[in-house]
């Protein structure tokens, strides 16, 4: 039922900055998160899901209020392609990937290059016709 909710749009940012506040360093998705420094963190931010950039932003300015990691958290946090995109698996993106517009596959590409950077994601999502 939980997977399901975060589909609907706005759940999963909720639940992620919930979770933040009342989270253990062990209980985020990036390990040994409070033993980083904040040049040791930055780079893991992109990969993570907008769920868990709320998480770890909820955390953060609970516990370090580091500007720099806030900051750049809200830089990557934005609107997934289309609701529960983050918690995908490329095999379950392909198919939906395939009937969109050249400018919806746009802004997949987009979003992916700042976030996963999934190879084969993004190169379907570049072509300029749709993928078979």
């Amino acid at each position: 039922m939980r997977e399901n909710a975060r589909r609907i749009p706005g759940v999963a940012a909720a639940e992620g900055e919930l979770s933040g506040l009342a989270s253990t360093p062990e209980e985020l998705p990036i390990a040994d998160y409070a033993h980083l420094t904040v040049e040791q963190l930055l780079p893991r931010l992109p990969a993570l899901s907008q769920r868990e950039l709320h998480q770890v932003e909820g955390y953060e300015a609970n516990n370090h209020a580091r500007v720099t990691v806030l900051r750049r958290i809200d830089e990557l946090r934005g609107t997934e392609p289309w609701a529960a995109y983050d918690e995908m698996t490329v095999d379950e993106i392909m198919p939906r990937l395939r009937a969109l517009s050249p400018e919806q596959r746009a802004t997949v590409a987009t979003y992916e290059e700042r976030h996963k950077q999934r190879r084969t994601v993004l190169h379907a999502a570049k072509r300029d016709e749709p993928t078979r």
